[in-house]
């Protein structure tokens, strides 16, 4: 058996003349003729689209807010993430502080976070300022207990809850489209 021999290329550009546009040509000519005539309407058809899209979304975000599978699964989990923050955080902190950053000004906004911390730190935190030197230095001691097993426990209740799974997939769905 012989094989076919494949026909002869003509010489020059005699190929190129005779080729027919390809699909993705012809579509960019067609969208070019399209948008030439009517470019305001296509504009405002693409805006009001978005906005008619992005108020569904708003709608759906908000029939879920009010939805009761949510309101059980928002008081679950901020039942259980409540339990973590407060095991996480430190039984006791006591110190002394000595910081200074060598402008008057940014160490005035240090004392001024310091008074709004004042309340919950008190006098077992003190914060002595030098606001003539750059200096950090002090003493603190902190006391408490992270468990593992309170993490994970709270991971598997809040995993395992039908309404926070509910929730999640609602919010996903309504994410998801466009």
């Amino acid at each position: 058996m012989t094989k076919p021999e494949a026909p002869e290329k003509p010489e020059g550009g005699e190929e190129a003349q005779e080729a027919e546009p390809t699909k993705e040509e012809q579509e960019s000519e067609k969208d070019k003729k399209e948008s030439a005539g009517e470019p305001q309407e296509s504009v405002f058809s693409k805006i009001s689209y978005t906005i008619s899209s992005a108020c569904d979304k708003i709608n759906k975000v908000r029939s879920t807010l009010d939805n009761d599978i949510f309101r059980r699964a928002y008081a679950k989990v901020k039942r259980e993430l409540t339990a973590v923050v407060r095991m996480l955080l430190p039984k006791r902190v006591r110190g002394h502080v000595l910081a200074g950053t060598g402008d008057p000004y940014s160490m005035a906004q240090i004392m001024a976070v310091y008074g709004v911390l004042y309340p919950y730190i008190g006098k077992r935190v003190k914060l002595t300022p030098d606001f003539t030197r750059k200096i950090a230095g002090g003493d603190i001691s902190i006391r408490g207990r992270i468990m593992l097993f309170r993490i994970v426990r709270a991971a598997v209740v809040l995993i395992l809850n039908r309404d926070v799974r509910r929730t999640i997939r609602r919010f996903s769905s309504i994410m998801r489209k466009d």
